[in-house]
């Protein structure tokens, strides 16, 4: 039997948001006989459940601020020794990590930065990032993002978030949504699924309501589906907020926000338009599960959304045209045989260029040249 290599996956938090997501999905498909898995993270957190659920073993470090100079010197010694002891041939860490890099850097481990994500980076980041030899992002708009920042193209691989499909299907129970809302069966329903955070840029959604609705006189609803984090005890609940600007719109009786739900894929397969207001999407999985469950995409023009979205499978619009967007999404509502269209067109284009599959062998690629294999 060949050695297996041995790959550590750092993950800077043991929670659970997008990035650890798509990397939990990633790990529990990779070829098991090629590569031993392991990974290292700090605190104890969600996360660790989800690993023992997929049987990867983990080790724990406690959490260390970088302003504290000696908790984070001791994590760097503890990970210095974790890694001499385990002999890992490629350590990869999900987003810009400074221990990662100082520990690779002495023991002259070969390591890989994915980087899931896009936001203003500290001058420790930057550092990091112009060492690193080997990246992988999620788009093209991050690659490019990246490249602003002083990184050579030559070091940075587009990889493309994955989709399991056969695992989406699977979790489909039959749920009537409708039925369950109170709603009647010729309701209309668009759908925004996700953090409920400002970022996401929500309120285009609420005040696009009552144009939709001057263009359209069909019953219609617009569902929100996701979580609200507490951000800090002085800071408003984002969902209040908007709540309170669909009451000043007059369209508070329009809106459903249903709070965390675990059966996102029944909830697709019940709705008829998905939609995001999001500028600094890289590559949205929400977009993607719902192409993948035959739904139209109405989206903005901006970070990596063109790059999964196209003319067949939804619609682009410019972020704070509420015309446009209203035009869009009225359009589709008016327009069964478009909408259904476009859903098998976004579930095909899943299929060819964003699956699990796809993505697994193209990072398993990244480490074997890395290692000349």
């Amino acid at each position: 039997m060949e050695k297996t290599i041995k790959v550590l996956f750092v993950f800077p938090i043991s929670q659970v948001w997008g990035g650890e997501k798509v990397w939990l999905k990633f790990l529990a498909k990779v070829d098991r006989d090629k590569f031993s898995l392991f990974v290292l993270t700090f605190g104890e957190g969600k996360l660790l459940k989800r690993l023992e659920k997929i049987e990867v073993p983990y080790y724990l470090l406690p959490t260390a601020r970088i302003r504290n100079v000696f908790s984070s010197l001791k994590n760097l010694l503890r990970m210095i020794s974790f890694l001499k002891e385990g002999k890992f041939d490629i350590v990869n860490s999900l987003g810009v990590h400074l221990l990662t890099t100082l520990a690779t850097s002495i023991l002259s481990i070969p390591y890989v930065l994915h980087i899931h994500t896009v936001h203003p980076l500290s001058l420790i980041d930057r550092w990091c990032l112009r060492r690193a030899r080997h990246i992988v992002t999620v788009s093209n708009f991050s690659k490019e993002f990246l490249i602003g920042y002083g990184v050579k193209p030559e070091y940075i691989e587009v990889i493309y978030n994955g989709i399991d499909i056969e695992e989406l299907e699977k979790k489909v129970k039959g749920i009537d949504l409708r039925r369950e809302l109170g709603l009647d069966e010729d309701t209309q329903i668009v759908c925004y699924i996700g953090r409920i955070v400002k970022w996401k840029s929500l309120e285009m959604l609420i005040r696009v309501i009552p144009k939709i609705k001057q263009g359209y006189s069909g019953k219609i609803k617009f569902l929100f589906v996701g979580d609200t984090p507490k951000i800090g005890v002085r800071e408003p609940d984002y969902k209040d907020i908007l709540l309170k600007l669909a009451e000043e719109l007059g369209v508070e009786n329009d809106v459903i926000f249903t709070g965390r739900r675990e059966d996102i894929v029944d909830i697709l397969k019940n709705i008829d338009i998905f939609a995001i207001s999001s500028q600094l999407e890289v590559c949205s999985m929400a977009i993607l599960e719902a192409m993948t469950m035959a739904k139209p995409v109405v989206a903005i023009r901006e970070g990596g959304n063109p790059e999964l979205v196209t003319e067949d499978t939804g619609i682009l619009v410019e972020h704070g045209d509420l015309d446009d967007f209203a035009d869009a999404i009225v359009g589709l509502l008016k327009d069964k045989e478009k909408r259904l269209k476009m859903g098998i067109a976004g579930r095909k284009r899943v299929k060819e260029l964003f699956s699990i599959e796809k993505n697994v062998a193209n990072t398993q690629k990244v480490y074997e040249e890395l290692l000349c294999v």
